[in-house]
């Protein structure tokens, strides 16, 4: 069996019929049956979600999961337990939303392969992960001590879209982009022309910055990455910003003497609907600028045991509580908040002062 999760792919042995593993908490993961030769065989569904969201948990990081009989229908693996509303804490609402983040899913057995050799990519070392960005100029206002944030209407939000390719390599090293031999093309039935193509190579790997030229979405549907003379498909579902945004309404708590004393945090759906962030996000970082343009990381300032200094499961995504209080010496004109998704997606909210 394949364990799936942004970032990396573990293989757990299935032994008697049983399996065990210990994912993260506060990741998202999938399960994917394979057989003997490691092909595909189907993946775990529940509620017709293809993925299972371990944030918001019965007992947190100590919690435990039976799924008790596995059956199989097509390619769908249906546990005989459904966790979703037993050890993971979570709403039908939320379950929708994660049902439209989680279409990568859908095309898992096609891009667990996206070299097209028949035998998944995991399995030579190197395999690609997908992964959007999603940056909103202007979501509205932040709270200000007793006034309240005000959330402009969807329609007026201004999205750019970036698709971002990148590598997983478990044992093997130094594949990189070789001398800009790059190429990017689809979808396969509607093909655009109009692709900015950017990279990085890493000692271990590269990251690839793909966008239209108006910055707008991709549709869905299957596309060809070249590669150092090489081609890789795979099929790109998550195009819908709205869809799943979660967005993370700040207000600044300041004092007389013009300290930041904290930021807290609400959490809502674009048509204002509650949400737990535990559920969607991993974690959550603020960023200030002044008006004299001078962008300073508030949750660097986070208490030094803070685990990497980002709102996460473990800190709670409730409030920025800085470890002494920051003066803001100049008017702050703009807040930046970024966080990161179950599948690794990273959305950039920016709230204005008016």
């Amino acid at each position: 069996m394949l364990v799936h999760s942004f970032g990396r792919y573990d293989l757990c042995s299935i032994t008697d019929g049983a399996f065990s593993f210990s994912p993260g908490w506060g990741t998202g993961i999938a399960l994917l049956f394979l057989d003997v030769n490691n092909q595909y065989i189907g993946h775990l569904s529940s509620r017709g979600l293809n993925l299972l969201p371990l944030g918001n948990l019965e007992n947190g990081g100590n919690t435990v999961i039976d799924l008790s009989m596995l059956s199989l229908d097509g390619t769908t693996v249906i546990p005989t337990h459904d966790p979703l509303g037993n050890e993971i804490i979570i709403s039908e609402k939320e379950i929708s939303i994660l049902k439209a983040l989680g279409e990568y899913y859908d095309a898992i057995a096609k891009n667990i392969d996206a070299d097209n050799d028949g035998t998944p990519d995991f399995v030579n070392g190197r395999h690609l992960r997908l992964s959007s960005t999603f940056v909103f100029v202007n979501c509205g206002l932040w709270g200000y001590n007793d006034t309240p944030p005000a959330v402009i209407d969807p329609g007026e939000m201004d999205v750019k879209y970036k698709l971002n390719i990148n590598t997983i390599v478990h044992w093997e090293s130094n594949w990189q982009v070789i001398d800009g031999q790059l190429s990017f093309s689809g979808p396969a039935d509607y093909p655009y022309g109009d692709f900015n193509l950017n990279y990085l190579n890493y000692p271990d790997g590269f990251d690839i910055f793909i966008s239209r030229q108006d910055n707008g979405p991709l549709i869905k549907g299957t596309y060809t990455l070249g590669l150092n003379g090489d081609e890789y498909t795979f099929v790109y579902a998550n195009n819908n910003a709205f869809t799943n945004l979660a967005l993370a309404i700040p207000t600044l708590h300041v004092n007389s003497d013009g300290f930041l004393t904290s930021v807290s945090f609400e959490y809502s759906l674009t048509d204002g609907t509650v949400i737990q962030p535990d559920n969607l996000l991993t974690n959550i970082q603020l960023q200030m600028t002044d008006d004299n343009n001078y962008m300073f990381d508030v949750t660097h300032y986070l208490s030094p045991e803070a685990p990497e200094r980002w709102l996460n499961v473990e800190t709670g995504f409730d409030a920025i509580i800085p470890a002494a209080p920051i003066y803001l010496s100049s008017d702050i004109k703009l807040v930046n908040i970024w966080y990161t998704d179950l599948l690794g997606n990273s959305y950039a909210l920016l709230w204005n002062l008016e």
